[in-house]
């Protein structure tokens, strides 16, 4: 099992700032527990500026469990 939270969300920008994902935005990603075999679908949106930039997700103790580059 595992956790979802848009929370666990941020990304920094290509000179390095980091920006938290904003909440309250239509169809945002759920909290809660995920079974295994599960899925969830959801948006995560953040106030970044345009450019490549680098998303890192969290377990809920704060650990890194995955880093992405997102180049538009």
């Amino acid at each position: 099992m595992t956790s979802t939270n848009p929370l666990y969300f941020t990304a920094k920008d290509a000179d390095g700032r980091e920006a938290y994902s904003e909440l309250g935005i239509d169809g945002q990603l759920g909290t809660g527990q995920v079974p295994v075999g599960d899925k969830t679908r959801g948006n995560v949106a953040f106030d970044i500026k345009p450019g490549t930039s680098i998303v890192v997700i969290t377990s809920p103790l704060l650990d890194e469990v995955a880093r992405i580059t997102v180049t538009p």
